[in-house]
């Protein structure tokens, strides 16, 4: 097991994680900028709440689910940077893209494993799209019922690295050589991210 902090408590998607915590990390330390979330998420995982990011990484963590407010993301994966630690950062990771594009190039400069977290995938939206015959990954038809499926590590989600629903889907992309269901990538990377944000926030201007 991992040893790794939650830097972040009280997000709203932190249910959906305790399945994979419990599985494949040693949950060490819970921060948040909310003193009683952190000390609420401390308590359902069974470990200490932190006062501060620095007091956190000073547990030596192995690895960090950053779940912040997003404006404040930035800050906290350059504290990650400078010490090393790798990352995995809940959507959308920052305010604007040119913040994430600047966290995925310093991370890449300082050789810090940095990933994006896609937890949806253990919670019902799958199953839910899946009933309509609506892929949950890619929008596109699929058989009723039958979910899209992932490749994940094993450290993050699954003991056999995939999802569970990993070879159910019948839609044209998931079984295209391409898919993440049939190729050995993994959860999306900072690149990703930043280019799928990029036209939602030229949207906006």
């Amino acid at each position: 097991m991992q040893n790794t902090v939650v830097l972040g408590g009280g997000h709203w998607l932190l249910p959906l994680y305790r399945g994979a915590f419990a599985e494949h990390h040693r949950i060490i330390g819970v921060w948040d900028t909310d003193g009683h979330a952190a000390e609420r998420a401390a308590a359902d995982l069974g470990t200490t709440a932190y006062g501060s990011v620095a007091d956190c990484l000073r547990a030596k963590p192995d690895l960090a689910y950053v779940l912040n407010v997003h404006t404040e993301m930035p800050d906290i994966c350059r504290q990650l940077i400078a010490a090393k630690i790798p990352f995995v950062l809940e959507k959308p990771g920052a305010a604007a893209v040119a913040d994430l594009a600047a966290v995925r190039d310093e991370a890449d400069a300082a050789g810090v494993p940095a990933t994006v977290a896609v937890v949806q995938r253990y919670g019902p939206l799958p199953d839910l799209f899946g009933r309509t015959g609506i892929c949950a990954m890619h929008g596109s038809a699929s058989s009723p019922g039958r979910p899209c499926g992932t490749s994940m590590p094993a450290a993050v989600g699954s003991s056999t690295g995939r999802c569970p629903a990993a070879d159910a889907c019948t839609c044209s992309a998931c079984t295209s050589p391409t898919c993440c269901a049939t190729s050995p990538a993994s959860m999306p990377t900072l690149t990703e991210l930043v280019e799928a944000m990029r036209p939602i926030e030229e949207s906006y201007v």
